[in-house]
């Protein structure tokens, strides 16, 4: 044992008893930091109920026009499934029917785009990763997409919402053991 120019002293043998305490310490924050952590995060049904709230209220129609889109969301294991139904008295009078089942996983951005009446949600899987499949009920095609096209009507502008959705399905994409590439700039 010697003395170092600051004035303490330095042993070569550890105070084991020390050591432990300070270990049990500092394994006592870590489990109390995820405990909260856990509790603060929404579970995956949470986060689904909620996605599929907010698609299928917003879904934009024009009773006066006969012109609109309704929207139904369900979840399986490693996908969302997103039944579309559009209506236009102009050029379709019988509802064309599309089904998209999205790999929630493979999700890389949920955009906004503000139109004349409506506002836009844009669900993009990575780019050229074309796995969303896209069938119309109608002639039984099938063709594979980037995208999914929404939409809501402007009150999604309100309360924050289109943040929201995007901090949804960022963390829908997590639960789903997904990756989640966060914005640099």
């Amino acid at each position: 044992m010697h003395i170092n120019d600051y004035g303490y002293t330095l042993s070569a043998t550890r105070n084991t008893k020390t050591d432990r305490q300070l270990r049990m310490k500092i394994i006592s924050i870590l489990f109390i930091l995820s405990i909260q952590y856990l509790a603060l995060s929404q579970s995956k049904k949470e986060t689904q109920d909620w996605i599929k709230e907010k698609i299928e209220v917003f879904a934009y129609s024009n009773d006066a026009a006969n012109f609109g889109h309704e929207y139904e969301v369900s979840f399986t294991e490693n996908e969302m499934r997103l039944y579309t139904s559009y209506i236009s008295d102009y050029d379709h009078p019988n509802p064309i029917i599309f089904i998209y089942l999205i790999p929630v996983k493979d999700l890389s951005t949920v955009i906004f785009e503000e139109k004349t009446n409506t506002t836009w949600m844009i669900i993009s899987t990575s780019a050229n990763n074309k796995s969303i499949v896209k069938k119309n009920e109608g002639n039984n095609s099938i063709e594979y997409v980037d995208h999914v096209n929404l939409i809501f009507y402007k009150s999604v502008n309100e309360s924050d919402m289109k943040n929201r959705l995007i901090k949804a399905f960022k963390n829908l994409v997590k639960v789903h053991g997904g990756i989640v590439v966060e914005e640099k700039f």
